[in-house]
């Protein structure tokens, strides 16, 4: 909410903060894919977070990235409102799609997927996400096959000469509640080479095949084989968090079905409980009118992006829809967040400028809780009312900044809009600058200041337009 002020003959805007109690925060709500609802979970205990992660064989795109942002968010918020939590991630690096990569390019399996693990981290990294826990499949293959044979003593599975695989027929009462569809009506799964005929059902799908090429393992059903695609995530679930039921499970809209729909059903069967409390599924991002993937070779790649624009503006763009609707990237709203991050650096500048010559240190304060961030994070995920909430907070700094830099007035209003200011930013993972100036620009600085004070405007004049050249001002 917003209410008109007047300073001088100049018309400012008073941020006034909603009062939410942070025990009122202590809830996290959000559209429930299995329930089709809106549900809750308390947040006074460590939450738990699974999110599917990439298959290493090529360079991640916009649209992969867009579920590891979305979910820093929420890490960001837990961190800052100190509240436990536990967040994994899996890296898939072995696959049909890597022992292909590998061909064309003739090398081994492990090149491709390590070179295309580091990538990712090396895009984690330069996003400023905060890493979850990373599990490599490879590294995991033992708690697979464990996972399997749990699975095997409630009979839910039949061997081939070929695969171990899933007889959905057994547990036909609880399979596709979570793609809310009619289960023979169901088409079999897809994304992955599968000899269809060796299933009694075209919905069962595959927990362990049998291999003749590529890195394969000793198990109990073959020499050499390795897990199926859908089970490496249920049976990291099953190990990582001690077989409990977790808080959320999150992916792109479309892991919903097959692959989610399969993991939760294995995970009833070994377990005979839930995988997951909340399902959380994001939007696509559509390229060219069309989702944005590398079988469609519509993609924007993350390398590509950052060659014309910088990190700010991809999170602003993403963060611009709600979660869980798709996004048409097109030059316009890549202009329109291009924008937004441009005015969030300049402000930056006025910010650590004003604090400098008002002599302001930090601005740290560890009682301040912007608690309507919280708010809107907690319920629903609310990133473009934080984009604007930012905005705002852009539009009235540079106007109060204006007033209050040169009278070296301390204006409450204008320091709490810093600290709401920095406090958004830090929530979406926007990257700012809170660096201190070196001893040549703080020295050019108070020159500045003196001349000023002395009315030497051509010599203020001067180190105005090296200030400006060295991007202080």
């Amino acid at each position: 909410m917003n209410i008109l002020i007047k300073q001088g003959n100049q018309i400012l805007f008073k941020n006034a903060t909603v009062k939410v109690k942070m025990e009122e925060l202590k809830k996290f709500r959000i559209y429930n894919s299995l329930t089709r609802k809106i549900n809750t979970i308390n947040l006074d205990k460590e939450v738990q977070i699974y999110l599917c992660g990439p298959t290493v064989y090529s360079d991640i795109h916009i649209g992969n990235i867009r579920p590891p942002l979305l979910i820093d968010v929420i890490i960001r918020s837990f961190e800052k409102g100190k509240i436990n939590f536990k967040y994994v991630q899996n890296i898939t690096d072995v696959d049909d799609k890597i022992i292909d990569r590998a061909k064309k390019e003739k090398k081994t399996e492990s090149e491709i997927s390590n070179f295309y693990k580091e990538s990712y981290i090396k895009n984690l990294k330069k996003l400023d996400i905060i890493e979850p826990e990373l599990h490599l499949v490879t590294n995991n293959i033992d708690k697979i096959i464990n996972f399997i044979k749990k699975i095997e003593n409630n009979f839910d599975l039949y061997k081939t000469e070929q695969n171990v695989i899933f007889k959905i027929e057994n547990k036909k009462e609880e399979y596709s509640k979570l793609s809310n569809q009619k289960i023979e009506k169901l088409s079999s799964e897809k994304g992955r080479k599968v000899n269809k005929s060796y299933k009694l059902d075209r919905k069962d799908f595959i927990l362990w095949k049998k291999i003749e090429e590529g890195i394969g393992w000793n198990s109990p059903w073959f020499e050499k084989g390795r897990p199926g695609w859908h089970t490496e995530c249920a049976a990291l679930i099953d190990h990582l968090f001690n077989h409990n039921t977790i808080d959320i499970h999150a992916g792109g809209k479309d892991l919903k079905f097959p692959h989610h729909e399969n993991e939760r059903i294995q995970y009833i069967s070994a377990n005979d409980k839930e995988i997951a409390k909340l399902w959380i599924h994001f939007g696509h991002i559509n390229f060219k009118e069309k989702k944005m993937s590398k079988s469609l070779e519509n993609v924007l790649t993350l390398k590509e992006y950052f060659k014309k624009n910088n990190t700010n503006s991809l999170k602003i763009l993403i963060f611009s829809s709600k979660y869980n609707e798709d996004i048409e990237i097109n030059d316009f709203k890549i202009q329109q967040a291009s924008a937004i991050s441009k005015k969030i650096f300049n402000v930056n500048k006025k910010v650590n400028f004003f604090l400098f010559i008002n002599e302001i240190k930090s601005l740290n304060d560890e009682k301040f809780f912007f608690n309507e961030c919280f708010e809107k994070i907690f319920n629903l995920l609310e990133t473009p009312k934080l984009i604007s909430m930012l905005e705002k907070e852009i539009s009235f700094l540079n106007k109060s900044i204006k007033i209050s830099t040169l009278k070296k007035f301390k204006n409450e209003l204008t320091i709490n809009s810093m600290k709401r200011f920095y406090f958004i930013c830090d929530i979406l993972g926007l990257s700012i600058n809170k660096n201190e100036y070196n001893e040549i620009i703080s020295k050019k600085i108070m020159e500045w200041k003196e001349f000023i004070k002395n009315k030497d405007f051509n010599k203020a004049d001067e180190i105005r337009k090296y200030l400006q050249e060295n991007s202080i001002i």
